[in-house]
């Protein structure tokens, strides 16, 4: 079932309910969202559909989540911001998630997608895909 269809039918309250179930754990996190610090959740897309296409619009909605592209997701800064809010004893990013689910021209530039994969694991970012599995799975040979 598509998560953004989901939630159109069936309700904030359902959505609530299914991610305290440990299936959906993987999901960014949700019992955070109504707290004084929500999680802030990228959509990491490609430049050529930096909005991403209807369905992703959606599921960014209901996060709420921002799309853009992964060129333009700077995990320095994403550390810094986390850090100012939180104090400097925390890690900078560690309440920020990436969604890398539409970064479709990671081939054109691989040495950079695996240099941004790796700076926003050094930031502390959650990162919805492990960087690791990422990076094994480029490797085409």
């Amino acid at each position: 079932m598509n998560l953004a269809w989901g939630l159109k039918k069936h309700g904030r309250a359902r959505y609530d309910a299914l991610a305290s179930l440990p299936a959906f754990q993987y999901l960014p996190e949700t019992r955070c969202m109504r707290s004084a610090h929500p999680p802030t959740i990228y959509i990491a897309t490609c430049r050529a559909w930096p909005l991403g296409n209807a369905g992703l619009q959606e599921l960014a909605a209901v996060l709420p989540a921002t799309l853009v592209s992964w060129q333009d997701i700077d995990p320095a800064a994403i550390a810094a911001r986390g850090s100012s809010a939180r104090g400097s004893s925390a890690r900078g990013g560690a309440h920020a998630t990436v969604l890398p689910l539409a970064a479709w021209d990671y081939s054109e530039n691989p040495d950079s997608y695996r240099l941004w994969l790796k700076g926003l694991q050094e930031a502390g970012v959650r990162v919805i895909n492990p960087p690791e599995l990422q990076i094994w799975n480029m490797n085409k040979r």
